[in-house]
């Protein structure tokens, strides 16, 4: 399954899937920092492959999309939403 097609089973925009997986607790450790964010421990060096958030994208299937959405269902993405509203209002 392609980014847009999973962007439309959830009903987000392509850019929103990693942070909507995120948000579900769906995401994945990266593969090059194995989670810390870091490239290099000891030096401190971000990685570059999930720019120091220590997470990617999974690979993108119908179960994971259906199982995105039961979450979505089940209110998963509402603290993500409030955050994301209090964020605005600060910035305001």
């Amino acid at each position: 399954m392609n980014l847009p097609a999973f962007a439309t089973c959830l009903g987000c925009d392509d850019e929103e899937v990693l942070p909507w997986l995120r948000a579900l607790d769906l995401s994945e450790p990266c593969a090059r920092c194995q989670g810390t964010g870091f490239y290099d421990r000891f030096e401190q060096i971000q990685c570059f492959k999930c720019v120091g958030r220590g997470d990617q994208l999974p690979k993108l299937t119908l179960v994971l999309a259906r199982e995105a959405a039961a979450r979505i269902v089940r209110g998963g993405l509402k603290p993500y939403f409030r955050r994301k509203r209090a964020e605005k209002a600060g910035a305001a």
